[in-house]
Formats: C-alpha cells, structure tokens, sequence
C-alpha cells in the first residue's frame, strides 16, 4: 500500500520571473491595464495561466473586481489552490459554464449547440451584470470556447483579457486563437496581442517527442525557436520512455513498477472517461485505470466528466487527455497511447503536460492508431514487454 502524499501546487515566484528576460516580459503583461481587450498565446508551459493567476493577484489586492474563468474543472481546482495561497477567495475563479449558469440561471445552450449571441445578451442583461461594476474579465484556455462569447462577455467588464493556443483546441465548437485575436481587434478596442515564445515547462527531451503528434506544417508547435532555448535554458532530462506491449497483463505488471518509482504530482492520463458501452481497450478509460490503480495499493483522485469535482488531490491523479489541459506535473503516465481515432492535439496535450518524465504504452496487439511508428527513433528511449524469441542452432537438430 502506497503511502498518501497530498498534491503539490506550484506557481514560479515574482522573484524567479524577475531573473530571466522572458519572465521579464510576464511580468510586464501582469502589470499592463492599457487595453480595452488582450490575447496572450503561446506554446505549452510557456506561462499564460501563470499571467493571468497574477493579473487575478495583482486585481484584488487594489480592490479591483475581477473574475477568473476557465473551461476545466481540474484546472479550476488548482488554481484556486494556488490563488487561495495568495489570498484570492475561491468565488473568484470558476468555469466559464459555472459563471455563466450563476450570472443567468439558465444553461449554456443546449445538447452542445451554444446559444446565439443575442441570447447570451438577452440573458446577461436580465442580471444587470452591466451594473456589477466588473474590472476585468480573465479567459483561460479561451480556444475551447465558441466565438459567441466573445462577441457578447467583453461588454460586461472594463477589460478583457484571454489566453489561448490553437494547438491545444480539443472542443470543436471553440473558435480558435485567430478568430478570437480577429474579433477583439475589431470589436473591442484598443488591443493589445501578448505573445510568449518560451516553454518553462518541457524538458528538451520531452517537447521534441511531443510535437511529433503535430504536423510539421503547424509552424507554431514545429518553430526550431522553441527546442533552442529550451536547450539554452539547460531544460535536459531523461527521453521520454516507450514501453511497447502485447499483453495487457504484462503491461499491468510493468505499469505498477513506474506508478512506484514515480516521482512527485503525477498523471494517468487517458481518452476517455466512463467505460465504452460496448467494447473498449484496456488503458482507454479513466473509470477502469482509476480501478486498477487503487486496487494497486495507490491512492488516487479520479476525474472525468461527470463525475464529482474533487476537493482535494492526491499525488497520483487519474484523468482524461482532456481535463488534464492547463495543468502539470512532475511525472505523466499514458496507459495506451493508441486510439481508434486520430486526435493529435489530445496527444500533444497529454504528453505536454511533463514537467519532468514521460511514460507512453503503446499497444501492438491492436495499434489502432500508431503515430509512435512515424516518430524519429531517436526522440524515444523503446522498451519492448515481448518476450524474447526463441532461436535455435544447427547442433540443436541433433
């Protein structure tokens, strides 16, 4: 039985931006109020939840009203965590549904189509949020979210300001970092485009095996920029590890031993939440990983849609590709990188989610999707669960 170790929350200091130029450039973006909207892009780990904790911060210590939204409940929880240690009340960092549901009483559409902008208006205007006297509204992970919000929630606060990367767009309904940039442009004046081009996350050894699961053509998740000052930075660790299994017992097996030796926060990311109704893979579900992790000895927190929201996490965190996104840990695990559908930016997501090491199965008895088999072998340490074949000598025919 493993130990219970409570999750670490984390969040760079004031002090440490201070010391390199990129974090320089942050902390002119936390103090910047000189715009009517912003975007602030960049790649994984590169610091935009960071910017935005600190604006939230930096608000409510003048007395500023200011709201903090965000798609994902995961990353709620921990930001809250984080803000609650610099003395930011948890009513002041939501998801966008929870807010909107508080501010209007009603859903946010319905059967996944968003309402049009003129409803959200309609019913934003029936709580007088225009009265509320709101400073700024803070968007993160604003790429998942339909443009009729922002053609609609920046005219209830003073300010908006977004953050967001299209490479990490898993919603097909979200409008995407150029349409948002677009509109806010065009609508909400004056603008200001904040860009940050540094992972603080990734090692080197990391991110060169996650872009992988992007085309080389998405200039902004392949820009040669990125891997050179993380190697500038001394951003080194191990390879990320690709165990190559056959049978799902072996892998078990296996898998125990790196739940062990992990180090740290650490994720068991999967694609999906409940079980299939019919018919799943073993290591696709976060419902049957949660299982076979405690049944293990370790606790775990566990999350998916619909499942309850924890309170609190523990050290091993069980979840999908999905709910993990603005969140990071020292250690990731992916029981079964392969899937019967390509969903490249989920993948990217997931494995960039490593501050520290990468742990991929990858499942040859049924590869599905097999991206892994196009990499470059040299972005990966391979260890293969297969047992070793059987070879046989002249003399043993005699």
């Amino acid at each position: 039985m493993s130990e219970t170790v409570p999750f670490e929350f984390h969040l760079p200091s004031l002090e440490e931006m201070r010391s390199t130029p990129a974090g320089m450039e942050m902390l002119r973006m936390i103090d910047d109020d000189n715009f009517r909207s912003a975007l602030i892009t960049g790649v994984p780990g590169s610091g935009k939840t960071t910017v935005s904790i600190y604006r939230l911060v930096r608000l409510h210590n003048q007395q500023a009203n200011a709201h903090f939204l965000t798609f994902q409940n995961m990353l709620v929880l921990v930001i809250r965590n984080l803000a609650k240690g610099l003395k930011v009340p948890d009513s002041s960092v939501s998801t966008f549904h929870k807010w909107y549901w508080l501010h209007t009483g009603v859903g946010f559409g319905n059967n996944n189509i968003p309402p049009t902008t003129e409803e959200i208006v309609a019913s934003l205007d029936l709580k007088a949020l225009a009265d509320s006297g709101l400073d700024e509204i803070l968007i993160d992970e604003g790429q998942d979210l339909p443009l009729c919000v922002y053609e609609a929630v920046p005219r209830y606060a003073k300010r908006c300001f977004v953050g967001a990367d299209k490479n990490q767009q898993v919603h097909h309904l979200g409008a995407g970092e150029m349409q948002i940039a677009e509109l806010l442009e065009n609508e909400f004046a004056p603008y200001r485009r904040f860009a940050l081009g540094q992972n603080f996350r990734n090692t080197y050894e990391t991110y060169r095996f996650a872009r992988q699961f992007i085309p080389r053509k998405n200039l902004v998740a392949w820009n040669p920029v990125i891997i050179e000052r993380l190697l500038q930075a001394n951003r080194r660790g191990p390879k990320t590890t690709v165990i190559t299994y056959r049978d799902t017992t072996v892998r078990n097996a296996h898998f125990r031993t790196t739940l062990d030796n992990a180090e740290g926060n650490v994720a068991i990311l999967c694609p999906l939440g409940p079980l299939p109704r019919y018919g799943h893979n073993s290591g696709d579900s976060v419902d049957e990983i949660y299982e076979l992790v405690t049944g293990m000895g370790f606790p775990a927190t566990m999350y998916r849609n619909g499942a309850e929201v924890p309170k609190i996490l523990e050290r091993y965190v069980v979840t999908t590709f999905i709910s993990a996104k603005g969140m990071e840990f020292d250690t990731v695990i992916i029981p079964r990188i392969n899937f019967w559908k390509m969903i490249p930016e989920e993948w990217y997501v997931a494995c960039t989610r490593a501050q520290g090491r990468l742990f991929v199965y990858r499942d040859l008895s049924n590869p599905q999707c097999d991206l892994i088999a196009q990499f470059e072998s040299d972005t990966y340490e391979s260890i293969s669960l297969e047992p070793a074949p059987l070879f046989t000598t002249n003399s043993d025919l005699f």
